[in-house]
């Protein structure tokens, strides 16, 4: 039997189509990965990023070893809901040197996040007081933004997200390094918040023409350790404090955190730069990780 040629097409375009179910289930991820800014407690290691975030992409991977990301009960960030908070009377942070900013730094875009450390590796810049109960050492300084001026900090204060987050790594001067300070739970990290202001802060911007100068993956570049005088100002402040992880890599729990409760004021013509660094695959990046449940953790906070 001859069929005709016009229910040969027919049969054709059905076949090649997608139901409507398939196209509502394409536009629905979309839609999720685009444009959720929720900061509600998620168990889901998804976050509003893109497949170009860190911990998306790298946490959860098995040839890391043993990742907590999607199954640890101690995670971070956290929502820190004030009222919740217990008080108590700690010492301000401050550093004990001035080798972290009297000394060159490098900024590298490691396509994961700009990340600064000193270039000579043999100095340490060390720190105390806050919810420490020794000296630490500094190992790294890096940041955490999002694609949306709204969006990009890891950590919210009463359900509050500002614009970005930067995080001062250190591990405790009787560990070889971070590595094993890693394995040992003693990694403390200090929070910097940024919050979104009117002006160009002058403090900024050297701290800022760093950034500018590793846009592309994979670049680095020196500059005076006195682009991150700004942290002087703001680490004696008071500040939040709670045991939980890393937010990137394989999320390892027992880490000291303390974040200052008073943000770094950044111009928007600042924080776009941070939208213009690109990943490994040649898109812009993001970094940020959604809030993570407390599971009974208590969290304290400073009297100052």
């Amino acid at each position: 039997m001859k069929i005709p040629i016009e229910l040969l097409l027919l049969g054709l375009f059905a076949l090649a189509v997608p139901s409507c179910t398939g196209v509502s289930e394409i536009a629905t991820t979309k839609l999720i990965s685009c444009n959720t800014t929720t900061v509600s407690p998620n168990n889901n290691d998804e976050t509003s990023s893109t497949t170009h975030h860190p911990h998306g992409r790298h946490n959860t991977s098995s040839s890391h070893g043993t990742s907590y990301c999607e199954t640890g009960e101690g995670q971070s960030p956290i929502d820190i809901i004030e009222s919740s908070c217990e008080k108590k009377d700690y010492q301000p942070i401050k550093f004990l040197d001035e080798i972290l900013f009297t000394n060159e730094v490098q900024y590298e875009n490691n396509c994961e996040t700009v990340k600064i450390t000193l270039v000579d590796k043999t100095l340490k810049p060390h720190v105390e007081g806050g919810a420490l109960k020794s000296a630490y050492i500094v190992d790294n300084i890096h940041f955490h933004w999002g694609m949306k001026i709204s969006e990009g900090c890891e950590h919210t204060i009463n359900g509050q997200q500002f614009c970005m987050e930067a995080h001062m790594v250190m591990y405790k001067n009787s560990s070889k390094d971070v590595g094993e300070a890693t394995k040992n739970k003693e990694i403390a990290v200090v929070s910097f918040l940024f919050s979104m202001n009117p002006q160009m802060d002058p403090d900024l911007k050297t701290m800022v023409h760093g950034v500018t100068e590793v846009l592309q993956p994979h670049t680095t570049f020196n500059v005076s350790g006195n682009s991150l005088d700004i942290l002087k100002d703001f680490i004696g402040g008071g500040f939040y404090t709670y045991t939980g992880s890393l937010t990137t890599h394989n999320c390892e729990e027992g880490v000291l955190w303390m974040i200052l409760k008073k943000p770094i004021p950044i111009a928007k013509t600042q924080l776009i730069i941070f939208h213009d660094i690109i990943g490994e695959d040649g898109d812009e990046l993001q970094n940020w990780r959604k809030a993570k449940p407390l599971n009974g953790r208590q969290v304290f906070t400073s009297s100052f």
